[in-house]
């Protein structure tokens, strides 16, 4: 085992509040934050800080010269020691952006790629989205009663920020929208400083991001600040492939809906010679209507479906085919990556730390979340497949740019995951302890499943178990294993069947869901504090998940009878219903986050270098034993080495070595 390198906090002994308005000819949404801040026009415009409880302070800076005393001035208050605490929300754009100006200006004496260190900083963003309220900073302060944000702040940003054909335009003494953009400034800090306080005060008078969520939002920042290295001539070569692919198969398509129009565009369009475009959603779909080829939408699974009917006219196939050809899916995800990568060909920042409600981990830029599952299937053919389309060559297709895109991350790795990990978190939550066993005995749960089912094949004990965990049923088996299930009726057989061998769970749903509106325990690791119109669910790692405006819907369900539903503000997606088996998925996949998270701790902390994480798979760049880290990986607790929480989870994790990121 590995030395832990991380220290300890010292005590900070004040906090520094702080808000940076900045210029840069950079697009920081394409860009991501990172490749913005080493931008060669990248300036720190307006500064606003407070020191604890003191009154807000706004410095700016309308030339150079006066950019270097504004950092300077944030120095001597703190910004690079670690007596002086810096809170601000969404910190890491504060913290990379300056890193990179500190750095330009010759006060940050660090080698490229290595940034303010993350230890002394507190994200406020971190904090909304542990307390369960919306990431942004206007929703945040809004939802927990403090003084609202000014909405002209987005036209100001708009009028600095960003370039005009007049250059930079800096802030100036007596200027109009000068003065309106310090005062917006200043009121972001003062919102954020009175939010902290309500927040804490709303979580039960305990921070949710002290102790050991601290360690992982640490761990969160130094993963994003090491990146992950890009085969930036492969990404260069896909996009211009890409192009060449898109250009050939949009001719085809613009050929083939003229000679059997009518002319879906609009009159003037017509008028003016403007061309025929068969990526236009409304053009196409004017055409196919014409046709005679009903289609709601162009969207994929609709496009793969009109396919499949043997009965489509030819030449309508010829267009959709050669629309699906032109897609370009995998395109984006290369243009992404050359996007946002750094002058030393690495990309960072592509992960985001409490994206999901239950806190999981969610994908920006390159979205390594959700990346192309396709890929070549041997050394042999990734190898072919990577000299054609560095090669240009003319045979290359879109399939072969969709399988380039994990190869394009380059290694070498070390890739472990965890096995069933939601099903194991299932089960040790529920009491379920055939399935418990069977996991401690290394058996095949799919196989157990069927056995249990009524000794049913390992085929129908995989779809049921990944269908029916979270209250699932006929819909849900439909979903997951099509029509080679059988009729409504062979599908019930399952679910009762399924259910019958699992009552502990099926049992859980119903206790989770009472207390879930009562408060009290559910099972022995799961408990659910009312707070007024909030609930807590205290997971077993001690973070608690939170439900704000919890309360009951009522609606007519499909056959017109009243019904009620429980409810909640989810933060991103407004008011939403909820039941015994949707909860029980969020809980479940709150802990097998924070066993992810755990294990994320204790690999950085070990000094391995962590470059990423898909869903309940880690990537660690170098030549690493997987065993060692397997172990890492599911020795798991809320202090490193420190198993307790987790006692009788039986976790298992297995993984490999690879050049090139690739699926295992």
């Amino acid at each position: 085992m590995r030395p832990w390198k991380w220290v300890g906090r010292m005590k900070p002994t004040k906090r520094l509040h702080l808000d940076l308005e900045t210029y840069s000819a950079c697009d920081l949404k394409t860009a991501g934050v990172y490749k913005y801040a080493e931008h060669e026009t990248t300036r720190v415009l307006l500064a606003a800080y407070a020191i604890d409880d003191d009154p807000v302070e706004v410095l700016y800076a309308d030339d150079d010269e006066a950019e270097r005393e504004l950092l300077e001035k944030l120095v001597v208050l703190g910004l690079t020691g670690n007596r002086v605490e810096k809170a601000a929300h969404n910190a890491n754009f504060e913290r990379i952006v300056l890193t990179g100006r500190l750095r330009a200006r010759g006060l940050f004496d660090a080698p490229d790629g290595v940034m303010l260190p993350s230890g002394y900083w507190y994200d406020t963003m971190a904090l909304a989205a542990l307390a369960g309220y919306p990431r942004s900073l206007m929703g945040w302060t809004e939802a927990v009663g403090s003084a609202p944000k000014d909405c002209v702040g987005a036209d100001l940003i708009r009028w600095f920020s960003v370039p005009n054909r007049k250059g930079v335009r800096r802030p100036m003494t007596g200027d109009r929208r000068t003065e309106d953009w310090i005062r917006y400034c200043r009121q972001d800090v003062e919102a954020m400083r009175d939010a902290i306080g309500k927040t804490i005060e709303l979580c039960g008078g305990k921070d949710p991001l002290e102790g050991h969520e601290r360690w992982v939002w640490r761990a969160d920042q130094e993963i994003n600040d090491v990146g992950i290295q890009v085969d930036t001539r492969l990404a260069k070569a896909a996009v211009a492939i890409d192009e060449r692919i898109r250009g050939r198969a949009m001719g085809k398509a613009r050929t083939l809906i003229e000679l059997t129009g009518p002319d879906p565009r609009p009159a003037a369009a017509v008028k003016k010679g403007t061309p025929i475009n068969p990526a236009s959603v409304s053009q196409l779909m004017t055409w196919l209507k014409a046709q005679g080829v009903g289609m709601d939408d162009l969207r994929e699974t609709s496009v793969d479906d009109a396919l499949a009917d043997p009965e489509l006219p030819p030449h309508v196939r010829a267009v959709l085919e050669a629309r699906a050809e032109a897609g370009g899916a995998a395109s984006k995800k290369f243009a992404a990556m050359l996007a946002r990568v750094s002058s030393d060909g690495r990309l960072r920042g592509g992960l985001m730390y409490g994206a999901a409600h239950t806190l999981r981990w969610g994908g920006r830029g390159l979205q390594m979340q959700n990346l192309p599952r396709a890929g070549f299937k041997t050394q042999t053919e990734e190898l072919e497949g990577l000299k054609r389309i560095l090669g240009l060559g003319d045979d290359t297709t879109a399939l072969d740019l969709k399988k380039a895109v994990r190869p394009s991350l380059v290694g070498p790795f070390t890739v472990v995951d965890y096995s069933a990990i939601e099903a194991r978190v299932l089960a040790w939550l529920a009491g379920e302890e055939w399935v418990l066993q069977a996991f401690r005995d290394g058996r095949d749960i799919y196989v157990e499943t069927g056995k249990m089912m009524g000794g049913l094949d390992r085929f129908h004990g995989k779809v049921a178990t990944l269908a029916l965990g979270y209250g699932g049923g006929i819909g849900a088996l439909r979903v997951m294993g099509g029509a080679s299930l059988g009729d409504d009726d062979k599908l019930a057989s399952l679910r009762d069947a399924w259910r019958a061998s699992s009552q502990a769970t099926v049992q859980w749903w119903s206790t989770l869901e009472d207390a879930w509106r009562n408060g009290g325990p559910a099972g022995k690791r799961i408990h659910v504090e009312p707070h007024g119109e909030d609930r807590a669910v205290v997971l077993p790692s001690g973070r608690r998940l939170w439900y704000r405006g919890c309360g009951v819907m009522h609606r007519e369900d499909d056959y017109g009878r009243p019904v009620q539903r429980l409810s909640y503000i989810d933060p991103s997606r407004g008011r939403i219903e909820t039941y015994g088996g949707r909860l029980t998925e969020n809980v479940v996949q709150a802990v097998a986050r924070d066993v992810l998270a755990a294990a994320l701790v204790n690999l950085t902390g070990q000094g391995y270098k962590v470059v990423g994480h898909v869903h309940d798979e880690v990537l660690v760049e170098g030549d690493e034993d997987v065993e060692e880290i397997a172990e890492i990986m599911c020795n798991v607790g809320q202090l490193p080495g420190d198993a307790s929480w987790a006692e009788g989870l039986p976790l298992a994790a297995a993984g490999y070595r690879c050049e090139r990121y690739r699926k295992g």
